[in-house]
C-alpha cells in the first residue's frame, strides 16, 4: 500500500513511513549528453512493497523517457492517497557540449466521480532540485538551484465541483531549468558540463463518502527529462552531419 498523507483539510492516515532501497537503472548515452545513474526511490509503508513507479527508462536525442505503468493515487470514499517518486540522475556533456537549459515534461489524466463537495480532488506537484558540479570540464561549487513545475489546466489541481469542463480529463505540466542563468547569477562564467539532477514527483487523490478520486501519469512516454542544446552545440551537431554526408559521398 502506498503512503498516505494529509493534504488541505485532510486528516492523515496513521501509518509509519519508510525509505526502500532505490532501484537502479544504470546508464544511457543521448546525442550530446549522458544519463548516469539512473535511479527511482520512494517512500512506502512496507519497503518490501516497493515496485517501480516511473519504470525503466528509454533515450530519444537528449531525451530521457519513462513510461510509468504504476504511477497513480487512487482514493475512495474518504481515504486519501499519496504517490510520492522520486528520479535522480547525473548529466555529463560530450566533448565541446555543454547544458544550458534542462527541461522536465510529464502528462497524465484524472478520474472524479460521485455526489460530493470541493474536498473530493485530485491534484499533481513537483519539485525540482540541481546542482552543478562541473564548469567546462572543472569542478565547481555553487549553491543548489530549486524550484517547483506548472501544471495545466486548473494548475494541476482537480475538484469535484470546479473540474473543468468533464470529469474525466488531461493535465500536462513540468519545469524549464535554466541552469546557464543559474551560474551568471551566482558570478560564474563558463557552461554547465556535469549536472546532478532530482526530482520528487507527486500525485495526490481525497475523496468523500461515496465518491472517488483518481489520477495517473500517462502510460507512454509520459514522463521526460530533456537537455536542451545551446544554439553553439546545436551548429555543431549539425555540422558534424554535413560532413559525415559529404564524406559518403
Amino acid at each position: 500500500m502506498l503512503a498516505r498523507f494529509a493534504v488541505v483539510g485532510v486528516v492523515a492516515v496513521a501509518g509509519s513511513v519508510a525509505s526502500a532501497a532505490p532501484i537502479s537503472y544504470g546508464n544511457l548515452s543521448g546525442t550530446t549528453v549522458s544519463y548516469l545513474g539512473i535511479t527511482e526511490d520512494q517512500s512506502t509503508e512496507n519497503p518490501a512493497l516497493q515496485i517501480p513507479l516511473f519504470g525503466a527508462p528509454t533515450i530519444s536525442g537528449n531525451s530521457l523517457r519513462f513510461s510509468p505503468t504504476s504511477f497513480g493515487a487512487n482514493s475512495v470514499n474518504g481515504v486519501p492517497d499519496i504517490t510520492d517518486g522520486t528520479l535522480t540522475t547525473t548529466i555529463q556533456s560530450s566533448s565541446g557540449n555543454f547544458i544550458p537549459t534542462i527541461q522536465f515534461s510529464e502528462s497524465g489524466d484524472y478520474t472524479l466521480l460521485g455526489s460530493g463537495t470541493a474536498n473530493t480532488r485530485v491534484w499533481v506537484g513537483l519539485a525540482y532540485f540541481v546542482d552543478v558540479l562541473e564548469v567546462n570540464g572543472a569542478p565547481v561549487t555553487v549553491p543548489t538551484l530549486s524550484g517547483s513545475g506548472v501544471f495545466a489546466p486548473l494548475s494541476g489541481d482537480f475538484n469535484l465541483v470546479n473540474p473543468g469542463p468533464t470529469f474525466l480529463g488531461l493535465w500536462t505540466g513540468g519545469a524549464n531549468i535554466d541552469v546557464s542563468a543559474h551560474l551568471a547569477a551566482n558570478n560564474i562564467s563558463g557552461q554547465a558540463t556535469r549536472v546532478r539532477v532530482t526530482i520528487d514527483n507527486q500525485l495526490v487523490a481525497v475523496s468523500e463518502a461515496g465518491t472517488v478520486a483518481f489520477i495517473k501519469k500517462k502510460e507512454i512516454g509520459g514522463v521526460a527529462i530533456t537537455v536542451i542544446p545551446s544554439p553553439a552545440s546545436l551548429a555543431l551537431v549539425g555540422l558534424g552531419g554535413l560532413v559525415a554526408t559529404r564524406r559518403r559521398r
